[in-house]
């Protein structure tokens, strides 16, 4: 483990427990494997965001039987494994399908061992597009915008853009080999393209303006696309289930056995990364359920405006006849915070700073309305 790199992270985030020995359990949800262009389009929902996380405990609880939960599930007997789609009721409305007895008994049985939540939750068409902001803003000579314009703002108004017209973008990404971008000429019309697309949007802020700019007059010396490989924009998700044991040194991290993962990163040196079938550790079937709760709430969070929310919000609390329902947003908004305050790791949005904006506030709302309601 590169020892700097903690040193930095507690100083710049002035993170104070990270030497602390805690348990991490992990399972994922979403997991495509990697994100690319496969014929004309892309192999997987470009709006899928995956999603790694679970539980984390004071002391080790692999081998728990958790018997005091799995005999109150209502689940069928006759199912070897607990797995996630048997907790939510069959809804896209994402507030109608966690309205479940089993989600409540999870999420109380949680709230009541003191475990903590965490996970990392990936965006895949952002993290898609981020570089190409970055290769133009890096290299730009524009002193002005460097100085005014926050580079992450500009990559979420790129993505706010294409995500409306994906169709174009996978043809784009097709005919230049996106991101296997080496030639000079075949880097410009690339950009230039990208600039004329923009050019021809109704709906232009300042942010769409400084876009066009950046990628009509910037002139790309050091090619952060140099050696990529064509179509494929995620080529697997092993950086995940490494960031925690680096970082996290004295804690064990105990993953769902990914076969695929575990060979990507068997040079990995640190022993504190362990693998466990699922079917035969109920912790990690538990964490199933729980990164896929995680993963809907913020996918909730991130395809709904602000006045959405609210008006959500004020559906489930007062509107609603289902108490369950607003117990389980409650008790999910205050194990949420609960966690992250324990310890700001535990929280990893790869995102745009819209979400991690609303997912704050609402997350704070909710955890705020939990004292009203334990």
């Amino acid at each position: 483990m590169d020892s700097k790199l903690r040193d930095l992270i507690k100083e710049y985030y002035e993170y104070k427990n990270m030497d602390r020995r805690e348990f991490y359990y992990y399972d994922e949800t979403n997991n495509s494997r990697m994100f690319r262009l496969k014929n004309d389009s892309f192999n997987v929902n470009p709006f899928q965001k995956f999603s790694l996380g679970g539980l984390v405990s004071e002391k080790e609880i692999i081998n728990d039987n958790h018997n005091e939960l799995w005999n109150k599930l209502k689940i069928n007997s006759n199912i070897p494994e607990l797995k996630s789609k048997y907790i939510f009721k069959k809804s896209d409305d994402f507030l109608e399908s966690i309205d479940t007895k089993n989600i409540e008994l999870i999420l109380e049985y949680i709230k009541i061992k003191g475990y903590n939540l965490h996970f990392n939750y990936l965006n895949l068409l952002w993290l898609t597009i981020v570089d190409i902001v970055d290769n133009s803003y890096d290299n730009s000579k524009n002193n002005s915008i460097k100085r005014i314009y926050n580079p992450q703002l500009l990559k979420q108004e790129l993505y706010l853009k294409v995500k409306n017209d994906i169709p174009w973008l996978e043809k784009l990404f097709k005919k230049y080999n996106f991101p296997n971008l080496v030639e000079q000429k075949e880097l410009n019309d690339f950009y230039t393209e990208f600039a004329q697309y923009l050019s021809k949007q109704s709906n232009q802020n300042e942010y769409t303006k400084v876009l066009i700019d950046l990628f009509t007059n910037t002139v790309i010396k050091d090619n952060l696309f140099s050696g990529e490989e064509s179509h494929i924009y995620i080529k697997d998700f092993s950086a995940l289930y490494t960031i925690n044991s680096k970082i996290l040194i004295h804690s064990k991290h105990s993953f769902d056995e990914e076969m695929h993962i575990k060979e990507k990163i068997k040079s990995f040196s640190n022993s504190n990364i362990h693998w466990y079938k699922s079917h035969e550790h109920r912790t990690i079937q538990l964490c199933d359920c729980v990164i896929a709760i995680i993963n809907r709430f913020i996918n909730f969070i991130e395809n709904n405006s602000y006045t959405n929310l609210k008006e959500q919000l004020v559906y489930a609390f007062d509107v609603a006849e289902s108490p369950r329902l607003r117990r389980n947003l409650t008790l999910l908004g205050f194990l949420l915070n609960k966690s992250y305050l324990h310890e700001p790791l535990n929280r990893r949005l790869t995102t745009i700073d819209e979400t991690a904006i609303k997912y704050e506030e609402f997350v704070s709302k909710l955890s705020s309305l939990s004292k009203l309601s334990f």
